[in-house]
């Protein structure tokens, strides 16, 4: 089973995600970035890239360069709130580029927040 506890593995060292999914949940936290002990978010703010295999071939290159101009059109539809339009781009650029890169990248984590952003939108209202 998966929970999301929201950005917080994102913003808090893993000493403070550990204390608070005890103490608020009854849980040790075993999720990729706690076993990993991944940095916050600001610490990978800027840096470049890790891919998959060390090195970007011309063909990865090419990839990344596409998924690249579908993620700024995903943004481009959520900001003017066209979730239909944008949902698709951002569920593709996520399953084409996990495979690329190595976590966490910021670019990811980015477009992860706006994937969730547009999934609430989505639903907001429904079940009224």
């Amino acid at each position: 089973m998966n929970i999301d506890y929201g950005f917080d593995f994102y913003a808090n060292q893993i000493e403070k995600r550990q204390k608070r999914a005890n103490n608020q949940y009854h849980f040790v936290c075993k999720c990729v970035a706690c076993v990993n002990d991944w940095p916050v978010y600001n610490d990978i703010m800027g840096k470049p890239r890790q891919f998959k295999g060390g090195e970007i071939t011309n063909e990865l290159a090419d990839e990344m360069e596409r998924q690249g101009h579908r993620y700024q059109l995903a943004m481009d539809h959520l900001v003017r709130l066209d979730i239909p339009k944008a949902l698709p781009l951002f569920r593709d650029y996520l399953l084409t580029v996990n495979e690329i890169i190595e976590h966490p990248d910021q670019r990811y984590i980015d477009c992860e927040e706006a994937y969730k952003q547009c999934l609430w939108l989505e639903n907001r209202g429904k079940g009224r």
